[in-house]
């Protein structure tokens, strides 16, 4: 009983000490009973201090009238007006059994996975604009409920 009190004190810790790194965190919904294909998703992060570097994830929160086993999604990233970055992405919701990905309980799932493959540094203090768009050929995509990003603080020497 002792090792299974200390097990779960240590996690808690750990999970505490995670989210002190958190500087941002934020999700955003398609307006209306879907997602329309020219209609982005923004999310804004306003960067204080040009020295940090961030690991940045990603979140996708969707329900089981999806109906699509996955999701392509244009990214871009604005900073003062200007396009800093933009790619295409497809993300794998469910498996080839129809199991979704994620967690969550009941009808809404979400799935986490980082932005980039590495670290994010961004160019200079002031607000950045994170745009997605749906690449799926249905114009009205249902079941996407929101996109979120969190950003983490990194300590670099």
């Amino acid at each position: 009983m002792r090792n299974k009190l200390l097990i779960v004190l240590s996690l808690f810790l750990a999970i505490s000490c995670d989210s002190n790194r958190i500087v941002f965190e934020e999700f955003s919904s398609p307006e209306g009973s879907g997602w329309q294909v020219n209609t982005p998703i923004e999310l804004s992060f306003e960067q204080e201090d040009e020295k940090n570097t961030y690991e940045v994830i990603m979140h996708i929160r969707h329900n089981q009238s999806y109906p699509y086993s996955n999701l392509f999604l244009f990214r871009e990233v604005f900073y003062e007006g200007k396009r800093q970055f933009g790619d295409t992405m497809e993300i794998q919701l469910a498996d080839a059994y129809g199991r979704w990905h994620g967690e969550g309980i009941g009808s809404i799932k979400q799935l986490d996975f980082p932005y980039k493959r590495s670290l994010m540094q961004l160019d200079g203090l002031g607000k950045y604009r994170f745009v997605f768009t749906h690449g799926m050929r249905s114009e009205l995509l249902e079941g996407i409920e929101s996109i979120g990003l969190t950003f983490k603080n990194v300590e670099t020497e």
